[in-house]
């Protein structure tokens, strides 16, 4: 599998085996990564099953670089950097799921001016962390940039997909 865009190059690292159980209306996939030409790759790590009944996937993102949001800067500008992170997510009947996630990144950015002097911020780091149920959705986040400082922020939000009340924490 190929597919070419505007903003990447994707291809499938192999073949990838998969399994469609038609009397019971189910489908496995066995683990691949789609990997992107210009750097990156979105892998399956666990086998995907799929259901009406019940499903689950576990997902990574690898080695993502940062330069993918240049296309959204300011002609001068630039990023560098790069994500990676983890998604688990699953699903079964009666409106139940839950979801986790765990994402790193790393963001420089530099450009220049409107008076064309150049000027450059220094690395930003992004951590968050998700844990979702249809009961509660809690993130933990923490940006730090640099020597500059950190900024926490934790957020829980009950009932997420109904009435959705938001409570937070500022550190």
């Amino acid at each position: 599998m190929a597919a070419d865009t505007e903003q990447a190059d994707l291809r499938l690292d192999a073949a990838a085996g998969f399994t469609v159980f038609l009397p019971e209306g189910r489908f496995e996939a066995e683990p691949f990564c789609l990997v992107r030409q210009e750097g990156g790759q979105l892998c399956s790590v666990e086998t995907l099953q799929a259901s009406a009944e019940r499903g689950s996937a576990t997902l990574a993102l690898r080695n993502f670089p940062m330069d993918l949001v240049n296309s959204a800067l300011p002609e001068a500008w630039s990023s560098d950097g790069e994500s990676n992170g983890r998604v688990n997510f699953s699903w079964s009947s009666g409106g139940r799921w839950a979801a986790q996630a765990d994402l790193q990144s790393r963001l420089a950015l530099s450009g220049e001016d409107a008076y064309g002097q150049p000027w450059s911020l220094p690395d930003s780091q992004l951590s968050v962390q998700l844990d979702a149920t249809p009961a509660r959705a809690t993130v933990e986040s923490t940006l730090s940039l640099a020597d500059s400082g950190e900024l926490t922020v934790d957020a829980s939000i009950t009932d997420p997909t109904g009435n959705a009340r938001l409570g937070e924490a500022l550190h």
